[in-house]
Parts: structure tokens; C-alpha cells; sequence
């Protein structure tokens, strides 16, 4: 609200014209509602949610999601589950302010009374479109059944609410809108915490160190984490499903046909999964490519995009401070009801390009915001149009060393200010005695490039781009080995196992819990230039480079016929140059090279191209291209 209208209001105020005040408070409320919900994309339900109403995920809101039951003038559902459970979590979504909602559960046991629940809804400035709401299903105990009704006909809802949501056909409902419910187990397990920052290369440790000194002792920090995509969509794809991105094939949204593809809806998500075991979960990501439209939404009861937009990296309006204060204003609200089988995925994009961090973290008050521009435009002159990843290869490229030596140290001093966000929210969980029950995850999705060895931004397979940082906490009930290689494809085997679910068997993934991995760490990056697989064992890493078939792998054909370049080197000799043990056996790249080839002509998961996803409606070629993207 600006300055001007607040004055306007205290003066009406001191004149006792309180209904002035209360009628324009009103009038710019209702002008912040929608009056209708954008479909985005149809969803499963859990299994033990049994409902005649379709599920589709809304976008309701600039930034919000919601997954609605549709299709029924009868808003009723059952809960069937293995597990016993105290209660329900009902998300009622009215686009206007209902004076009142009735809930009831009732017994398949007609001799049973029928519980009723009448819900107050006050007529606050604050304009909740979620109103979650806790039924207890029996006051004898937990049971694992139950029957909810929402009785959404009566009068003051016709008059008052406003159109939620518009079908196919154009028919418009003017009732209650109910979410994808949330069960209350009894039984009690650990909150998990999956945090991804953007662009956070592995040797930014320094920068990180009250992180760092929030997770504690008991932090696992692998020293060789991998990410198993080159980019934000594929790498948190693949930490979603625990599988590389050819199998889950969403590759990104860019300008090459047939790249519009969302996660395969054959495999199961982290969400999903947990959702399943009794989980309520919430999703705050700041990046337009990882929405419901591609697949991340499946399973979330919560999911809202609060994109960094290039003004950001100077307003501060949305950033990391702010995404964790959501977080916390989210975990204030779920504690009223439990404090266990909460699930929260965070993604925040600080550290990416401008890499502009907040001015009190540079050295001088003066600072030009336009170098990250003139870096960029820089590079884009020296790599010249039509740059493919065979002309990054070994490149040296010209660029004032000055101005690059600057952009690392905005990078770096941007990741201080996102690791200490992050630390503030480890203090947070703290405080609210979550910490040390809770799987907390922080990684990078991948790295950045700055030139080194011919490549920039998040491109290449090598360590700058592919070694993210990475730290695990285990509950504080677990003892977990101290491993220094973890994948990002272990996440969900390790959040299964966790909750006691079963690894699925596409995952490609090995619990955390279990010892060190034996088989060939494997990363794609899959673009329309060249497809390109790195293999690494045991300290030794194949790159092997073919002609492409984006947005698939490439043909057996191709394969066959033998890479177009092929790069063999110790990851020793490249980070230590004094290291002069550089040669490697004819038979330890033989070795590498079967296995890229045994993984490429292994079955990869197609799908139709029919499931492709429209363009989320917050993306513009502008903000991309300020972004970095083209």
C-alpha cells in the first residue's frame, strides 16, 4: 500500500468515517483477488484418498498453486489409509470472504453420529486463499477411515463468493473449492528440509561458513557431490525422481522443438511419495522452470513462485530473506497442528547472474550494477554466434581479468548473504525444536563457470558446473556414514528409506544411509548442440560427445557409430596442475567408454510429446534474457 492512501485513511480515520476506511480497504482487497483459476495441469491422487472429483493443480494467484478437487457439485471425499490417523487438514479456497463453511465427517456405521464442523471465517485485511482447517476424526482414537463432506450451498456463499475456478466447457461454479487434503498420522516422522541453491559451486565452503556452523558435527559435507543435470530444470528433475535426465525427460524450455516435455508422469516424486506415508508438503521456488506446468507440483499441498527478477538482485524484494520468511510464516502455521511428517522444498536463486549481492556486502557504497551486464555482454562477444559446446572445448577466450576477478567476488559475497539466509532459518528450526529431528538437505543444482577451461555460466561437465556444494544433516536418531560421494539421484532413495517407503526400482539413486557407491557416477547434458555423457571411476572421468537427438539421448545408431569427441582426464591433475600423474591406461578408458555406451543403449524412458506443458505465464524472453537465458 503506498504512502498516499495511508495518510487518506488516517485522516478518515481521525474523522470517526470508519466505514470510508472499511469500504476502500475492502474495494482494493477484492481487487487483489482472481476471479477465476488457471488450470494448469491435471494431477493423481494419493491412494488412500478416494474422491469421485478429478484433481487438477490452479494457479490462483500471481505466485500461488493449489491442487483442487473439480468436476462435482458435491465437494465429498474419503480417506482409506494403512495408517491410522488423528486427524485432517482440509484446504477450503474461496476466492471471497465465506462467512461460514460446514465440514462433516461421518461413519459408514449408520447407528454412528455425524460429526459437524462449522468453520468462522473473519473478515480480515488479510487475504488468506488457503484456509486450512483440522478435523479430528474421532474423538475414540485414531481410526483409518474417514468421510468428509463439505456442505458448500448455503446462502451467504451464494451471495458472497465469486467465481473460483472456470472448466473446459466455460461453465463457471460459484461454490467452495476444496485442496488436496492432508492426513494426520500418529505415527511420527521426521520433517524433511530439501533446500536448492541456485548456481553454488562446491569450493564456496568459505563463503558458507555460518551454514556451515548451523548444521553442526553431525553434517555429513561430501567432498565429491555430484549433480546429474548441467541445469536448473534436469538437475532438480532428477533430484525429484532419482534418475538422470534422459530417463525423467524434462530438459528445460528454451527455443529447440520438443524441449516442452514435462517429468515423465510415469515416476513417482519426492512429494508424491511422501505424500503417500501421511506427509504434508510445501513448495517456494524462485524459478519460472520448475513449476507445476513441468511436473514439480505432483504431490504439494502448498506451492508458490516468488521469482528473482532482475530488479531483484538490487530491490532485495524477493530473495532469499524473503523466500525463507515465507517458509517460516508457513512452518508457524503447520506447528498449530504437528510438528512431524512435514515435507518443505526451498529454492532460492541469489547467487545466479547479476550475481549482484545486497550493497552492504561490497566494499564500496559506490557500485556500477551495470558491470554484470557489460561481463556478460563481453562473453557473449568473445564466444561469438552459433557457439556450440565443441567450440568451448579447450577454448581460451579474452576477457579483462579485472572484471572477471570482480564478478567472482559478487558471486562469492552473493552466497554469503544466501548462506547466512539459511543459517538464520537453521536458527529458526532451532528455536521450534525441529532441528535436530529433521533430514535437512542443502545443495547446489549446479555450479558456474567463469571461464575455466572454455566455458561459462552452467554449461560443461566439469567440476565447476557439476560439483555443486552439498551437506547433509541426518535426524539426530540416525547414524549415517560420513560419505564423500553423494549424488543428487540419492535424494529420493534417502527420503524413502527415511520414511520407510520403498526405493522405486527406476531410481537410479543409493540411499545416503547406505556405504560408498561402487558403480560409475553418470551426468548428461542434454542439449540441442551435441548430447554429452560424463563417466567417472574412481577418480577418473570420460566425457563423450555425440551428435544429438534433443530432447532425447542419441540414437543407438549414433552410439554405435562412436563419439565425436571423447576427453579423459584425473580430476587430481585438474585441480592440482603440480600433479604430474597424468596418464591413463588404454584399459581404464576402454573401461569408461563401455560404460557410457552399456548406459545410452540401455531402454530410455520416451514418452508422448502430447504431455508437453504450455510456457508458465510468469516467463518473458525478456526477463530470460536478463536472466542470462536465450
Amino acid at each position: 500500500m503506498d504512502i498516499g492512501t495511508i495518510k487518506k485513511a488516517l485522516i478518515y480515520t481521525l474523522r470517526g468515517e470508519f466505514r470510508t476506511v472499511w469500504t476502500g480497504a475492502k474495494r482494493r482487497l477484492d481487487s487483489k483477488i482472481p476471479n477465476t483459476f488457471e488450470a494448469v495441469r491435471n494431477e493423481e491422487t494419493p491412494r488412500w484418498l478416494r474422491s469421485k472429483d478429478n484433481l487438477q493443480t490452479f494457479h490462483i494467484t500471481e505466485s500461488e498453486y493449489v491442487s483442487l478437487f473439480t468436476g462435482s457439485d458435491e465437494l465429498r471425499f474419503t480417506i482409506d489409509n494403512e495408517q491410522a490417523n488423528r486427524a485432517i487438514e482440509v484446504p477450503i479456497i474461496s476466492p471471497g470472504k465465506a462467512n461460514s463453511v460446514q465440514i462433516s465427517q461421518s461413519s459408514d456405521d449408520s447407528n454412528q453420529p455425524e460429526h459437524k464442523f462449522q468453520i468462522q471465517v473473519d473478515q480480515s485485511f488479510d487475504y488468506p486463499p488457503i484456509l486450512w482447517r483440522t478435523l479430528t476424526i474421532s474423538e475414540d482414537g485414531p481410526v483409518t477411515n474417514a468421510r468428509v463432506n463439505i456442505d458448500q450451498r448455503e446462502p451467504p456463499l451464494n451471495r458472497i463468493l465469486r467465481t473460483v475456478q472456470r472448466l473446459p466447457d466455460d461453465k463457471q461454479e460459484a461454490n467452495t473449492a476444496v485442496g488436496l487434503p492432508a492426513v494426520v498420522p500418529t505415527k511420527e516422522q521426521p520433517p524433511v528440509f530439501l533446500i536448492s541453491i541456485d548456481t553454488l559451486r562446491y569450493d564456496q565452503q568459505e563463503a558458507l561458513s555460518s551454514l556451515i556452523n548451523e548444521l553442526g558435527p553431525n553434517a555429513i559435507l561430501p567432498t565429491e557431490p555430484r549433480t546429474q543435470g548441467t541445469w536448473t530444470p534436469p538437475s532438480h528433475a532428477s533430484m525429484f525422481t532419482g534418475t538422470h535426465p534422459g530417463e525423467h525427460g524434462y530438459v528445460g524450455y528454451g527455443q529447440a522443438p520438443g524441449d516442452k516435455r514435462p517429468i515423465n508422469p510415469d515416476l513417482t516424486t519426492i512429494p508424491e511419495l511422501l505424500a503417500e506415508n501421511g506427509y504434508k508438503n510445501s513448495a517456494l521456488v524462485s524459478h519460472s522452470r520448475i513449476l507445476p506446468e513441468f511436473g514439480f507440483g505432483r504431490g504439494f499441498h502448498r506451492f508458490r513462485h516468488d521469482g528473482m527478477s532482475y530488479p531483484d538482485w538490487v530491490t532485495r524484494d524477493s530473495d532469499a530473506k524473503a523466500s525463507v520468511d515465507q517458509v517460516i510464516n508457513w512452518i508457524e502455521q503447520d506447528l498449530a497442528v504437528r510438528n512431524h511428517s512435514l515435507f518443505y522444498f526451498l529454492h532460492v536463486f541469489d547467487p545466479h547472474y547479476p550475481y549482484i549481492p545486497p550493497t552492504e556486502r561490497l566494499d564500496s557504497p559506490d557500485i556500477d550494477f551495470s558491470k554484470s551486464q557489460t561481463f556478460r555482454s563481453h562473453m557473449e562477444e568473445a564466444k561469438g554466434d552459433n557457439w556450440t559446446y565443441l567450440d568451448g572445448y579447450h577454448n581460451e577466450y579474452e576477457l579483462e581479468p579485472g572484471l572477471v576477478q570482480e564478478m567472482k567476488e559478487w558471486y562469492s559475497r552473493s552466497v554469503e548473504y544466501t548462506g547466512d539466509q539459511i543459517a538464520r532459518f537453521l536458527r529458526y528450526l532451532k528455536s521450534q525444536d525441529l532441528f535436530e529431528k529433521s533430514l535437512i538437505i542443502v545443495t547446489g543444482d549446479h555450479g558456474e563457470e567463469f571461464g575455466e577451461r572454455g566455458f561459462f555460466t552452467h554449461t560443461s561437465l566439469y567440476d565447476g558446473n557439476i560439483r555443486p556444494f552439498m551437506a547433509v544433516k541426518p535426524p539426530v536418531s540416525e547414524s549415517w556414514p560420513k560419505k564423500d560421494c553423494i549424488d543428487t539421484i540419492d535424494f529420493l532413495p534417502t527420503i524413502a528409506q527415511l520414511a520407510g517407503e520403498s526405493v522405486p526400482e527406476y531410481s537410479s539413486g543409493t540411499p545416503i544411509q547406505k556405504d560408498e557407491r561402487s558403480d560409475a557416477r553418470i551426468t548428461e547434458r542434454i542439449y540441442p548442440d551435441w548430447y554429452s555423457i560424463s563417466v567417472e571411476i574412481d577418480g577418473v572421468k570420460g566425457i563423450f560427445t555425440y551428435d544429438s537427438a534433443y530432447p532425447d539421448r542419441p540414437s543407438q545408431d549414433t552410439i554405435k557409430k562412436g563419439a565425436e569427441l571423447e576427453e579423459f582426464y584425473k580430476l587430481s591433475t585438474v585441480r592440482n596442475p603440480n600433479d604430474q600423474d597424468s596418464q591413463i591406461g588404454t584399459d581404464l578408458k576402454q573401461n569408461l567408454r563401455l560404460n557410457a555406451e552399456q548406459f545410452l543403449l540401455a531402454e530410455s524412458v520416451s514418452y508422448d510429446i502430447k504431455n508437453e506443458t504450455k510456457k508458465p505465464s510468469q516467463e518473458t524472453i525478456e526477463q530470460l534474457q536478463n536472466l542470462g537465458y536465450k
